[in-house]
C-alpha cells in the first residue's frame, strides 16, 4: 500500500494542510527548518493508520489550542492488496483517486482503488476513526481492521505546502 494523499486540519501546528502525492512519484523527503511541521505530519499519519487504538489527546494537540474545531486526518491509501479490496469491510467504501491525488467517491476508469482513513477527535478528547467517502459522508463503522503502520517508503516529495504560515515543504 502506499500513502496517496494526506488532509490535516486543526492538529497541532497546522491549521489545514491538503497533500497531495502524484502516482509517479516513488519517494517522500520533508524537508523544512525546526518548527515547520515535519513531525507532525507524520505523526498525524502514523495516528490515523498506527495499530495504537488507545491514543491520548489534549488541547495542546489542537491548532492555538482551540478545542472548538475538532482535528480532522485523512490518509489516502491505493496500491491496495486483493485481501483489502476484497474484505467484508473495507471492500465497500473502495474509492477512487487519480494521478494527481484528485478523488472520487467510486473507482472509475482512469482512477486508482484506494480506501480513505480518517481520525477525528473532538473536544471531548476521544479518536475516532472511519473510511471516508469523497462525497462528503464517512462510513458508519469504524476500522478496527486496518494497521498499516508507519507511510509506506514509496511515497514521493511533496510539493510546495504552507504549514502554519511559516514554511515550507518541498
Amino acid at each position: 500500500m502506499r500513502v496517496r494523499r494526506v488532509e490535516i486540519s486543526n492538529f497541532r501546528g497546522i491549521a489545514s494542510l491538503d497533500w497531495r502525492i502524484p502516482a509517479d512519484k516513488k519517494f517522500v523527503c520533508l524537508i523544512g527548518p525546526g518548527d515547520s511541521c515535519k513531525s507532525t505530519i507524520i505523526d498525524a499519519i502514523y495516528y490515523t493508520l498506527g495499530d495504537r487504538w488507545a491514543l491520548a489527546f489534549s488541547d495542546t494537540d489542537f491548532f492555538n489550542g482551540d478545542v472548538e474545531a475538532p482535528i480532522t486526518i485523512r490518509v489516502a491509501l491505493a496500491s491496495l492488496p486483493p485481501e483489502i479490496r476484497s474484505h467484508q469491510q473495507l471492500g465497500m467504501d473502495v474509492s477512487g483517486i487519480d494521478a494527481n491525488g484528485e478523488w472520487i467517491h467510486d473507482p472509475e476508469d482512469g482512477y486508482e482503488p484506494c480506501v480513505i482513513v480518517q481520525l477525528v477527535v473532538t473536544k471531548e478528547m476521544e479518536p475516532a476513526w472511519t473510511l471516508y467517502r469523497p462525497d462528503g459522508h464517512e462510513a458508519n463503522r469504524l476500522v478496527p481492521v486496518l494497521a498499516a503502520g508507519s507511510p509506506s517508503s514509496e511515497s514521493t516529495t511533496a510539493s510546495t505546502t504552507t504549514c502554519d504560515g511559516r514554511a515550507h515543504l518541498r
